[in-house]
């Protein structure tokens, strides 16, 4: 037996605002694992599954790794590995994961170029990118994934002027892991 027309089309409706609900939640979740300098921060996002690279190293080096991926296949030279610089974004890591905040401000008050500062780096230009990401079973590919949709976020990446980097990353209390990465040219 088929529904009447009215029935047909009030279903239809729904469906379809449904599918438009839905389609803008998707939207918003993809955006909230990170913040920029150069963009608004999305709020964050917590997520189920548990992380495969469970050691604060091993995700650095994997971010660092995926980063240079993604620069080479842009047709980009590779940043180079500054150890100055990941103890800033450590630094910056565990102070956020300590406030369970994702941040570009210091829990001090200091940005990226003030933490540089702070550290005796000298700069002449400096990018920074934050994420946090709970539960992928791939969290490099979920904030770097989320990075390069972000025009901020990308812009950072790409910045062929950006030579250096390093990754820092810090956990919080209830699992968060919190990266940074600060780019620069000295």
């Amino acid at each position: 037996m088929t529904a009447p027309r009215s029935r047909r089309a009030l279903r239809m409706v729904s469906i379809t605002v449904a599918c438009v609900v839905l389609a803008g939640l998707a939207t918003l979740a993809a955006a909230d694992l990170t913040g920029t300098q150069v963009a608004a921060k999305p709020a964050p996002v917590r997520l189920v599954k548990p992380p495969t690279l469970t050691s604060a190293a091993a995700l650095e080096q994997a971010a660092f790794d995926k980063i240079n991926e993604v620069r080479v296949q842009h047709g980009l030279a590779p940043v180079r590995f500054a150890a100055d610089l990941q103890a800033v974004a450590r630094s910056h890591s565990e102070d956020q994961a300590r406030r369970n905040t994702l941040t570009h401000s210091g829990s001090d008050g200091k940005n990226a170029g003030a933490r540089l500062d702070a550290a005796s780096i000298a700069w002449v230009r400096y990018g920074e990118n934050v994420g946090l990401v709970k539960g992928y079973s791939d969290p490099v590919g979920a904030v770097v994934g989320a990075w390069m949709r972000s025009p901020g976020h990308a812009a950072n990446v790409l910045d062929a002027r950006l030579l250096e980097s390093a990754i820092g990353v810090a956990q919080a209390a209830d699992g968060t892991y919190f990266l940074t990465q600060e780019f620069v040219t000295r």
